[in-house]
């Protein structure tokens, strides 16, 4: 019998890119507006496209398409698939992140439509991380198809393969091995050539698919190809093609049996892309924890009764946020239009964020007591379903206008609050706006409020604060550490069994020489020795990892340190033009700051070493000013003990990894780590550094790399781009936050933990109330989980708008039996498995029931 031959017809249209999205939507409507054409005239055609955002463009700028799509789509003459928003970035993304891609997408594909895909596709997505199997699975998809890493740079099986992650979830998966687009006259992508190199490639299935249609800037179907796939049909009578749809295809294939297994991430595909554009990268992962962080609040404010939940601000957020995760955004391959309208959209969202929250503070006014004429009402909200106790930093106006001095005093009730005054973000010699540290300790989902009052005159002094004290040790709950005074680096991270960790001149920045493409990085020198692979830098090409970094960056030298951080005490000093370039900056007893300016030819970074003498954490405060071109700039941390695996957070898992000889770039989400075999570790968790580098000696630290925006690699005789200076990715100025960790015991689920509280601090906000009631009549709910290493990943309130969802995930790798507790009644307990999901819904009568739902709440 002939083989099926699947064609799936498709336009892969890239919203931005190499252009704006002003000029995408446009071509979204040409595109949909010519598929809808071929599919009314050619009988039998089968036009596939994904993408809900494309779909709700047509829908508002062209009704009259739109109706024609809804019209073939209920003639199964055009296939609503894949499912999501976008096809987003994939390794950048956290897990819910990738939940929301699906849940906006579906809901509006079964609302408009009808239609629920089974299939999901990231045809251009540039590598898939361990952790998206039970992702997939979860929101109800039965199979996966993609293409990078493309066919050649990555060993997989031919055809179809079962994917598998750590928490045994599993899909049927598929490399489109032949590409994802056509183009015509292309020596490699015209139909005549990749038709029959398919056919061949996938001669041992029963059935194979074919994916055709010109795609990047749209463009979809042509009569040209539509009568190269008759002609190549009328030749093969041995095969069968068939106008076909992913749904179609897997449907006949998903079932054989001899399909092999593969297990955990598959990767890579341009590493530079774990780097570029990093003030996208930032301002995104600093949206990610503001969504959950606002859903959390404005859920139990409903589920309470305190007001209506915003559902249009926090809808259009995320719309915001899945758009910038589209995998020409948040990879950084973009033009600069595209990086300036991303950062457009992140702040309109947390624009949006910040007003909803307000909001929400607001309605709690009638349930307030009115502060006193001396004190300010400080209503802290912890987000985590955890514990928190850690220190915030609290800015806000004092009740007396201009207040030149006096003691601050912060009461819980009629408790004093552990605090520390700081610099505040003016720089005004007043009290009026003071910035405080604040020691709190949170129960999960706990709203606590403080009263801060000015206590005058003032009864105590300013903590005297050393530059160069006699020691340069720091001792904390978890060890010691050690910071050289002549380099201003670490020597030594000593836990409690004074084992050090590291090795001396640790979290140096160091530079290495890259090569001027957005999308890969490597070895220039190798690039500069290999001129064929040169000519070969398109989007797939990859240069050598690096042996070691080109330069490092040194202590500055007092007059340096002068130049790029002066301080107004240095004019006290007696000595003109000079400051110490490391020097202690602020010294109370919750809290020691430890500045150090480090430079490097025209670049420079000014670092405060964070010590939390209170609960003994370690943070790191990098502002650098970045100006080298072609550079990648990464922190070198090395090691006290040869590393055996690197681990690092994925999606709603860990990836492990052996050491590489060289140094290889990998991506990370929040959090990596460096372990031995015995356990011992260095962690780092990060607020928006993607990439990182492991060898059996050293970790390091991605921070920025400044290729050319959207380039291949410039050519020199390029009569246009080749003879002026190009503009280079992210120099200027970028601040980082680093929390590092180590011990002897590498527990997973404790770095967790240190990355919600980094990327979700508690948020607060000064509420007076009116005074009009004393009690608080609408109690606020207290939810609880157990056991403690079931990590709270979501609260929202339910798209049916009827139920609290609480989306858990069991970090042990075994199965846990898991309780939610609501106002101190059990409502739900259930076992889940070994790094599972499990999503609850809340719905109440007269009493609150649950029951569980998929991870896209039933669609």
């Amino acid at each position: 019998m002939p083989r099926n031959i699947h064609l799936l017809c498709h336009a892969h249209l890239d919203p931005v890119w190499l252009w704006s999205w002003e000029d995408g939507l446009a071509e979204t409507l040409s595109t949909i507006r010519v598929a809808a054409d071929f599919c009314e005239t050619h009988e039998g055609f089968v036009f596939n496209q994904n993408e809900s955002l494309l779909y709700a463009w047509v829908e508002a700028h062209d009704p009259a398409l739109f109706a024609r799509i809804e019209k073939l789509v209920a003639a199964g003459r055009w296939h609503v698939a894949g499912g999501a928003y976008l096809q987003p970035d994939l390794n950048g993304p956290g897990g819910e992140s990738h939940i929301r891609q699906f849940l906006v997408g579906l809901r509006y594909f079964v609302e408009r439509f009808g239609k629920r895909p089974r299939v999901a596709y990231n045809l251009d997505s540039f590598g898939h991380p361990e952790g998206l199997p039970q992702v997939l699975a979860g929101c109800g998809f039965e199979a996966y198809l993609f293409t990078r890493p493309d066919f050649g740079t990555h060993d997989l099986p031919t055809g179809n393969f079962t994917w598998k992650d750590r928490s045994g979830a599993s899909v049927v998966a598929r490399r489109a091995d032949e590409a994802y687009v056509s183009h015509p006259g292309d020596e490699r992508l015209d139909l005549g050539v990749k038709g029959p190199w398919a056919f061949e490639h996938y001669r041992g299935e029963p059935a194979s698919i074919l994916c055709w249609g010109v795609g990047n800037h749209g463009g979809g179907m042509s009569r040209h190809e539509y009568d190269q796939l008759r002609e190549l049909a009328d030749d093969r009578p041995n095969l069968r093609l068939i106008h076909s749809t992913p749904e179609a295809f897997f449907a006949e294939t998903k079932d054989d049996a001899k399909q092999p297994s593969v297990t955990g991430e598959i990767q890579h595909s341009f590493p530079g892309c774990y780097t570029s554009m990093s003030r996208v990268k930032r301002a995104h992962r600093r949206l990610e924890g503001l969504l959950a962080c606002t859903e959390r609040l404005a859920a139990l404010a409903w589920w309470s009764g305190h007001c209506h939940y915003p559902t249009q601000k926090i809808d259009a957020a995320w719309r915001d946020v899945l758009f910038c995760q589209f995998h020409d955004v948040l990879t950084g391959t973009g033009t600069p239009a595209v990086e300036h309208e991303a950062l457009i959209r992140l702040g309109r969202a947390e624009l949006a964020l910040r007003e909803a929250t307000l909001g929400v503070f607001t309605s709690f006014r009638q349930t307030k007591t009115r502060g006193d004429n001396a004190s300010v009402p400080i209503h802290v909200f912890n987000p985590h379903g955890h514990r928190f106790r850690g220190l915030v930093e609290l800015d806000y106006t004092v009740a007396h206008s201009w207040v030149e001095d006096g003691d601050v005093r912060i009461l819980q009730g009629s408790k004093r609050v552990p605090h520390q005054r700081v610099a505040s973000a003016n720089n005004l010699d007043t009290l009026w706006t003071p910035r405080i540290l604040v020691a709190l300790d949170l129960q999960p989902f706990e709203i606590q409020k403080l009263e801060a009052s000015v206590v005058r005159p003032r009864n105590t002094s300013p903590t005297a604060v050393v530059d160069r004290p006699s020691t340069w040790t720091v001792d904390l709950a978890c060890g010691r550490v050690t910071i050289n005074p002549r380099t201003g680096l670490i020597d030594a991270l000593e836990d409690k069994h004074h084992v050090n960790h590291v090795g001396p001149g640790a979290f140096r920045p160091v530079l290495f020489e890259d090569f001027d493409h957005s999308w890969s990085c490597g070895d220039a020198a190798w690039v500069r020795e290999h001129p064929d692979a040169a000519q070969k830098s398109h989007v797939g090409f990859c240069g050598r990892p690096w042996k070691k970094p080109t330069a490092r960056f040194r202590l500055a030298s007092t007059a340096e340190a002068y130049q790029l951080a002066p301080r107004a005490t240095d004019r006290k000093r007696g000595r003109a033009n000079t400051s110490p370039p490391i020097r202690v900056v602020e010294d109370g007893p919750l809290r020691r700051v430890i500045e150090a300016v480090f430079v490097n030819e025209r670049s420079s970074l000014l670092r405060k070493y964070v010590f939390d003498l209170r609960y003994g954490r370690l943070f790191l405060h990098d502002h650098v000013h970045f100006r080298h071109a072609d550079r990648m700039l990464k922190l070198e941390i090395p090691l006290g003990f040869n590393a055996a695996r690197g681990v690092s957070e994925s999606l709603f898992s860990v990836a492990e990894r052996t050491p590489t000889p060289r140094v290889e770039d990998q991506p990370n989400q929040r959090w990596v780590s460096a372990v031995d075999p015995d356990g011992r570790h260095v962690s780092v968790v990060n607020d928006g550094s993607h990439g990182h580098a492991l060898t059996r000696g050293a970790l390091y630290v991605n921070l920025l790399r400044s290729p050319p925006y959207a380039s291949f690699g410039i050519k020199p005789d390029d009569p246009y781009h080749g003879r002026s200076a190009r503009a280079r990715q992210d120099q200027g100025g970028h601040d980082f936050r680093f929390e590092v960790c180590w011990g002897d015991r590498h527990d997973t689920s404790d770095l967790n933990r240190r990355s919600d509280e980094l990327q979700m601090p508690p948020v607060w906000q000064v509420l007076y109330g009116d005074g009009a009631v004393e009690a608080d009549s609408k109690p606020w709910p207290r939810l609880g989980i157990t056991p403690s290493t079931t990590r709270v990943v979501a609260v929202k309130r339910s798209e049916s708008g009827d139920a609290l969802v609480v989306r858990l995930l069991n970090q042990r790798g075994r199965s846990v039996t898991a309780s939610l507790e609501l106002d101190g009644v059990a409502v739900w307990r259930d076992q889940i498995p070994a790094h599972g999901l499990e999503t609850v819904l809340l719905r109440r009568d007269k009493t609150v029931h649950a029951e569980t739902t998929n991870l896209v709440e039933g669609y």
